[in-house]
């Protein structure tokens, strides 16, 4: 047979597990600790993350991360940098090529962000997006 006393600290173990459940409620969500690193802009500024998800602030100046189609300069800073974030903001880079016979003109090569674009010494000036493929007959 049941033990009447195992029953009855069983039951108050269940109520006092459940009461302290209700009590204590949901636990709120924390905010995220955003990390101290920073993105560089086209100014020769930095900015950091903010918000709710760490996303990276904007660039003094830009809306949409100059989405005006505005040619950008590699800046120094741009071109020292220890490392790039490995987002996808694709601009559309303005290579310099070397060449034996002159002239050379430079050509248009997408780059997965500007500042894998101005890591690379012969790219002078970058466009936001994607560039435009030529079609050659």
């Amino acid at each position: 047979m049941f033990n009447k006393t195992y029953f009855l600290i069983a039951t108050v173990a269940l109520v006092a597990i459940a009461g302290g459940i209700f009590l204590v409620g949901p636990k709120s969500a924390e905010p995220i600790a955003c990390t101290a690193e920073a993105k560089l802009c086209p100014d020769d500024s930095a900015v950091g993350r903010v918000g709710p998800n760490c996303e990276f602030a904007a660039c003094p100046g830009e809306d949409n991360q100059n989405s005006s189609g505005q040619e950008t300069p590699c800046q120094s800073k741009q071109r020292n940098a220890d490392f790039c974030t490995a987002d996808y903001t694709p601009v559309c880079a303005t290579v310099e090529i070397q060449c034996i016979k002159a002239p050379c003109n430079p050509i248009q090569q997408t780059f997965s962000n500007s500042c894998n674009a101005c890591k690379n010494s012969l790219v002078k000036s970058y466009v936001v997006g994607e560039c435009q493929k030529i079609d050659s007959y």
